[in-house]
């Protein structure tokens, strides 16, 4: 009996076109085995908040992990910009507009999820023979029992929280001001500090609430960097586990994020533009990596576009007001609009040529309105077959309040 064990959340790269292409194809003689599958999906993770992409971060393991012989860097892997639609992509191995998930992220006490007409692949685990487990975040529905994660989503247990997010030790961040704004952390604190580039804060400590006011503040980057250093060392002490146990050679290990990071706390998606929730390539490129020491022998880098749902040569970022994306090779067509439709005459476009403008700085829509229309007329195509959003307005009937105190489920 193989395992599969999903972190946080689940990545749709265990498809069969992906374990062909990528783990197979990097080795001359592959066998046919089935191997456990670990999937970390980090939460919000910036694209530059590992230390390959900042000398200033220290995150040894998944440095380990990202550049071992027994490892493949997706360099041009990408997600949603939000948590929502990538991890419905994720289950479903659809574009979000395609399931009515493109419209932002489900809230607590919001009645929505992911219709269930869609199967979810770890559905398909358990019938080649898995056993399935999913510890973190589900973000997927819960307000009714077909909805849950052990239910609809093929999964024979799961820890963690069914919305957006829980408190951990307290709630420590509510107590900085809403008008704090955006900033950039390099001028905020000094990242090569030891408090926060190395040794996270153990767990087996923690100062309560009340007594807050009798110490020193953290900034936002340095709580940020905390955390970064508490996910790298808990991976870590995942792949010990593996070895210790004899199970690290026959261990797929899938390392990713859900979108971009949020400027608001920390993260950092540099040297690319945009953040969070935007479909700027700081929104929704992602570090992803493949670690498989049975079948890859030599490390290697792979340049191919891979989106969350495929390889291709042409993805969507999201169809959604008041602003579409679509990629065709190294071309990228952003569309404004403020209104719900995409339609001639209408709306801005902004054209990229990532290959030589990765940073998304000059706009070539009035140097190629051919190659603009036929992107658009794509746009025009996809919406055609879009599923109108699945969000609700929230519910009372699911506030804590009535429910004990937690986001139980049972109430719509």
């Amino acid at each position: 009996m193989r395992i599969a064990i999903l972190g946080n959340s689940v990545f749709y790269l265990i498809s069969t076109v992906f374990l062909s292409d990528v783990i197979l194809g990097a080795s001359k003689n592959p066998k046919r085995i089935s191997p456990n599958i670990i999937l970390i999906l980090a939460d919000d993770l910036g694209y530059g908040d590992v230390d390959w992409h900042d000398r200033n971060l220290y995150t040894p393991n998944l440095r380990n992990l990202a550049f071992s012989d027994h490892s493949v860097q997706l360099s041009n892997s990408y997600v949603g910009q939000l948590c929502t639609p990538t991890r419905a992509a994720l289950m479903t191995g659809l574009y979000p507009f395609h399931t009515g998930t493109q419209n932002g992220v489900f809230l607590q006490t919001e009645p929505s999820s992911v219709p269930l007409d869609y199967p979810f692949f770890p559905q398909y685990l358990r019938k080649s023979g898995y056993r399935t487990y999913m510890v973190g975040k589900w973000h997927l529905g819960y307000c009714r029992r077909d909805y849950l994660p052990t239910v609809r989503g093929g999964f024979d247990s799961f820890y963690g929280y069914y919305g957006p997010q829980t408190g951990y030790f307290n709630h420590s961040a509510d107590l900085y001001d809403k008008n704090d704004g955006v900033f950039m952390r390099v001028f905020v604190c000094e990242r090569n500090q030891p408090s926060h580039n190395g040794a996270p804060t153990k767990d087996t400590s923690q100062t309560l609430l009340p007594l807050f006011s009798q110490y020193t503040r953290l900034c936002r980057l340095q709580i940020y960097c905390s955390m970064l250093a508490a996910m790298d060392e808990a991976v870590g002490r995942v792949v010990d586990h593996l070895k210790q146990t004899g199970l690290y050679k026959d261990t797929v290990i899938i390392f990713s994020s859900d979108n971009g990071g949020d400027a608001n706390f920390g993260a950092s998606n540099a040297p690319l533009r945009g953040s969070k929730n935007t479909l700027w390539e700081g929104g929704t490129k992602t570090t992803t990596l493949v670690h498989y020491p049975r079948m890859i022998h030599q490390f290697a880098e792979r340049h191919d576009l891979f989106h969350v749902v495929d390889w291709r040569t042409q993805f969507v970022y999201n169809i959604d007001t008041p602003t579409s994306a679509i990629r065709r090779y190294n071309y990228k067509l952003i569309y404004e609009s403020p209104i719900p439709v995409i339609s001639e005459g209408h709306g801005r476009t902004r054209l990229f040529d990532l290959s030589s403008d990765p940073l998304e700085q000059r706009d070539l829509s009035r140097q190629h309105p051919a190659l603009v229309r036929q992107l658009v007329d794509k746009l025009i195509t996809y919406q055609h077959h879009a599923r109108k959003s699945v969000r609700n307005a929230l519910d009372p009937r699911g506030n804590p309040a009535l429910l004990n105190g937690a986001y139980a489920s049972y109430w719509c």
